[in-house]
């Protein structure tokens, strides 16, 4: 299983999907980035007095606004790399050599699936800290850190990963 693993993580650090949608990524984060300043700026100026209770319910909506695209991206990035894992390796014979060896489906199926595991929350877990960071930093406020949300953040990818991998495999 461990082999499996190994090879599925060099196969989606290879495939073009990671790096576009990193690319992707980086571009929402720079405009996500951008729209919370100016955002931000503009609160700022056209609210007068005591700005504290305003704050504290608009800049974590600003935060939500960025992890909802985030699930976005983290989708795509699910979806369009475990799609074919084991369909298009059955069709190009490649899993032939696998199987030859003393090998249980449920290793090659197990060692598949932590890999991308692996892949997809590590990204979930950038993706959200940078979003945090992101939002704490250009508003000047404290934006607080729950546990729970980065958690289920960082774990929602192997829901739709089980069910594409799910889908492959018929």
């Amino acid at each position: 299983m461990s082999t499996i693993f190994r090879v599925t993580i060099k196969e989606i650090v290879r495939r073009k999907i990671l790096h576009v949608t990193i690319i992707l990524s980086v571009i929402f984060l720079a405009l996500y980035g951008f729209g919370l300043h100016f955002a931000y700026i503009n609160l700022n100026s056209n609210l007068s007095g005591n700005l504290d209770p305003i704050r504290a319910m608009i800049i974590p909506q600003f935060f939500a606004l960025g992890l909802f695209f985030g699930c976005f991206l983290i989708s795509f990035l699910t979806i369009m790399t475990a799609v074919g894992a084991i369909s298009s390796e059955i069709e190009n014979g490649t899993s032939l050599a696998i199987l030859s060896r003393p090998v249980r489906r449920s290793e090659i199926i197990l060692g598949k699936f932590s890999g991308y595991a692996v892949v997809l929350c590590v990204f979930s877990l950038i993706f959200y800290v940078v979003s945090l960071l992101l939002a704490a930093v250009l508003t000047h406020t404290h934006v607080s850190l729950h546990p729970i949300s980065l958690i289920l953040f960082t774990l929602q990818p192997l829901i739709l990963l089980a069910v594409t991998l799910y889908g492959t495999t018929l």
